[in-house]
């Protein structure tokens, strides 16, 4: 299978690029290493079925370029930093909500048909007694990384519907 996986250079990405890349799979890595490090994936990209472009997501013409021809996108991509996230709340949205949603028109441009997004557990339902907390807990996000996660999710929602795209959210922590 041919997979995007955007921030693969990540703590989650580069294990899931390193996994996909033991399975076989031809394994594209988008990242802008802002907090992912190269070193995450090295011994992936000894391995020719694994590619590094250095990008960010919130450069729509690159991710227009560089999504030809996938089956697949692993949306890891995004500024992980919860408590920066208060301090800068429009780079934070800039980048996970505008990037996911350039991710989302990149595909749709290039028909890549199905995507699994890295959302948040432990930010989106905010603060629970419900533990294990189950997937239909409303959401109540109380920081703006939380917020941003919720909103994605939202917008893979209304992206699968209208353009007939497979998603998954995966609500990690």
């Amino acid at each position: 299978m041919k997979i995007l996986v955007t921030g693969g250079c990540g703590f989650i990405g580069s294990n899931v690029v390193n996994q996909l890349v033991t399975e076989g799979h031809q394994v594209q890595v988008l990242d802008d290493l802002t907090s992912g490090k190269k070193k995450n994936i090295q011994s992936s990209l000894d391995n020719k079925n694994c590619q590094l472009k250095i990008g960010s997501i919130t450069d729509l013409s690159l991710l227009t370029k560089i999504m030809k021809g996938y089956d697949l996108v692993i949306h890891e991509a995004a500024n992980p930093d919860v408590r920066a996230s208060l301090k800068s709340v429009y780079e934070d949205f800039n980048i996970n909500v505008k990037g996911t949603i350039n991710v989302l028109q990149a595909m749709i441009k290039n028909d890549v048909p199905k995507i699994i997004f890295a959302s948040s557990g432990g930010t989106v339902y905010g603060e629970t007694d419900v533990l294990p907390t189950p997937e239909n807990q409303p959401l109540a996000p109380i920081s703006h990384y939380g917020a941003t996660k919720a909103c994605c999710e939202q917008y893979l929602s209304s992206y699968s519907s209208l353009h007939d795209l497979e998603a998954i959210s995966l609500r990690l922590g």
